[in-house]
């Protein structure tokens, strides 16, 4: 989702060749929950303090790699701060987090509401999509926000 995305707001192949790196590695860091004794389940409840850390885990991980660029690392380590200063790792606000930061968040909130990591059931695509207009609207990319609705009208 996050790749066409990209390519429908115009995004040139390097950006778009980054963005998928970031998508796929962004939660590199929650590899040591997944792999504990309890499951993939806590990876999903938020609120735990090493839970908080994973962007910059994940983060890294990737920069230990050859051709990981400042904008993978940044977008990885930027996809759950909130345009508000609510987020975390960093509580970043909307002026310091990239185009790409901000797809990330959108898209991974997406997927993480209709799979039901964030409620206890998935929510149908129409509802989290209404959660994400006027629940965070505050907090994520509306503009963009916009533009995935647009996007996914299209597939």
């Amino acid at each position: 989702l996050g790749l066409g995305l990209a390519i429908s707001l115009g995004w040139d192949r390097d950006q778009v060749e980054d963005l998928g790196l970031a998508l796929f590695f962004h939660d590199l860091g929650l590899a040591a929950e997944i792999t504990s004794s309890q499951g993939y389940r806590p990876v999903c409840r938020e609120g735990e303090s090493a839970h908080h850390h994973h962007p910059d885990q994940s983060a890294n991980c990737l920069n230990s790699l050859p051709g990981a660029n400042m904008g993978i690392l940044e977008a990885v380590r930027g996809h759950h701060e909130n345009l508000d200063g609510s987020g975390y790792p960093r509580g970043l606000r909307a002026d310091e987090l990239s185009p790409a930061a901000r797809l990330v968040r959108i898209v991974d909130l997406y997927e993480l509401a209709t799979s039901g990591c964030l409620k206890p059931d998935a929510m149908n695509p129409f509802a989290a999509l209404q959660m994400m207009r006027y629940e965070m609207r505050d907090q994520i990319d509306q503009e963009l926000l916009g533009a995935f609705v647009l996007f996914l009208g299209q597939t």
